[in-house]
């Protein structure tokens, strides 16, 4: 069984359908079957109040997320992303802002998922997993268009 809830506080048009899709390729991948999500799209005032409130660094960032409770096989918790980093992250790249919603999305499903990035060598790990999983949705999305 798989839930999502989104709550976009913004006036951005979001690829529902294809977050969805997102999420449950990466949660197939990694071998979750149960899962219990919501999704938030924020503004910067608020993700700079959550940042500081559950990290202690006083700045927006572009994505937060909080496990309520989870296993190898379930798992319940929220990604938070802040849209307008998320714009300009995208302009940065050089990629669409729905390029940069799915990568900051399976970040923060990976985290759910119990990984981290605190150590040199498992941010190595996490980024590997984070682009191996979203080159694998891009080309079976694109395989079943």
């Amino acid at each position: 069984m798989f839930s999502l809830a989104i709550n976009n506080q913004s006036s951005t048009s979001l690829p529902g359908t294809q977050i969805l899709s997102l999420c449950r390729f990466v949660l197939s991948s990694l071998k979750i079957k149960n899962a219990e999500l919501s999704l938030a799209f924020v503004s910067l005032p608020v993700m700079r109040r959550l940042n500081l409130s559950y990290r202690g660094q006083n700045r927006a960032t572009d994505v937060l997320s909080f496990i309520f409770d989870g296993s190898k096989k379930n798992l319940s918790g929220e990604i938070i992303i802040c849209l307008p980093v998320a714009k300009s992250q995208a302009r940065h790249f050089n990629h669409p802002l729905y390029r940069e919603i799915f990568r900051l999305l399976v970040h923060g499903l990976v985290h759910l998922a119990g990984y981290d990035h605190v150590k040199a060598k498992d941010a190595v790990v996490m980024e590997n997993l984070e682009n191996r999983l979203l080159q694998l949705y891009i080309l079976s999305a694109r395989k079943n268009k």
